[in-house]
């Protein structure tokens, strides 16, 4: 049962290098303490995955954390009673639901949790969501992750596209909303060349029919947003997993664990903490079957967001 979980630990190592990316630069101490957990990670994934270990589709609570720290992270994640009545007849609705989500202010590794002042208030496993399976996710599965005050979209060889609404409430919000049709009609990449392009584009965020479309979000409150994630399989051969087996190969390998697919979203924050943990309101818009992607021959595998 670890598959899914272990080697989603290894994704999120390249899904935090490119959100670090955007923060600035490490000092060089600093650095060389992210590529030491990065090789002991991938050590220790690559012999738990040896050993035929698997997760659930839907975990998302590393195998370290004992029963009682499952619990209390459980506690934690409990929506404000409150805010659960207020909304209690939009979440009868069906694809609808409403999350408690904290952010990751970079607290935690596979092996240690900060627990300095800075990462009191940290919940482990609670910063990355995903709307494919409705629930909490690793974060290169998730379809939106909190980092510090922003709201990151896309995993892992996963394009994707936020837009602010602005002060619109949720439930008014269809697939005949102007930003939903915009981001309905952005059409899935054909080639890795073409999402690389795409995704560069994303990430410098631009302007279309007066609304700003980027791949990232400032988190504020009574705010609206509606998301587009295309996590695409590749359409690629990769090697069986063996004592050879690159960190990529291991990656893309791993796709075959995650619920890939096609997803149009609104989510609204109705509630924000001074810590940056917020309650969502949500509802998925449309779901399609995840388009494959294409790789040229000889083409060396890699995530077209780096």
């Amino acid at each position: 049962m670890v598959v899914r979980t272990l080697i989603a630990i290894l994704l999120a190592v390249l899904t935090c290098g490119w959100i670090y990316a955007q923060q600035p630069p490490m000092s060089d101490e600093a650095r060389a303490r992210a590529q030491t957990q990065r090789s002991q990670d991938e050590e220790m994934i690559y012999r738990d995955t040896r050993r035929g270990h698997t997760n659930s589709p839907n975990s998302d609570l590393s195998p370290s954390f004992n029963k009682e720290t499952v619990e209390r992270i459980k506690q934690f994640r409990k929506v404000d009673p409150q805010l659960a009545a207020a909304y209690s007849g939009f979440t009868k609705e069906l694809n609808t639901g409403i999350t408690k989500i904290f952010a990751n202010n970079g607290c935690q590794s596979q092996r240690v949790v900060d627990a300095s002042d800075r990462c009191r208030d940290f919940i482990p496993q609670s910063y990355a969501f995903s709307f494919r399976t409705k629930g909490y996710v690793y974060e290169p599965y998730g379809d939106i992750t909190i980092f510090r005050n922003g709201i990151f979209t896309g995993g892992f060889l996963a394009q994707s596209a936020i837009v602010s609404l602005g002060n619109v409430p949720v439930e008014n919000v269809d697939t005949n909303n102007t930003a939903v049709e915009l981001l309905a009609t952005l059409p899935p990449d054909k080639d890795f060349d073409a999402a690389k392009e795409a995704a560069q584009r994303l990430k410098q965020g631009y302007s279309a029919d007066g609304v700003t479309v980027s791949s990232v979000q400032r988190a504020t409150v009574n705010n609206t947003y509606v998301v587009r994630v295309i996590a695409y399989r590749p359409s690629v051969s990769v090697p069986p997993l063996s004592d050879k087996s690159t960190t990529m190969e291991k990656w893309f390998l791993s796709l075959g664990n995650d619920t890939r697919g096609d997803i149009l979203a609104v989510f609204r924050i109705v509630d924000l903490q001074p810590d940056g943990a917020m309650t969502v309101l949500w509802k998925l818009l449309d779901r399609k079957d995840a388009p494959k992607l294409k790789f040229g021959k000889d083409e060396p595998l890699a995530d077209f967001r780096q």
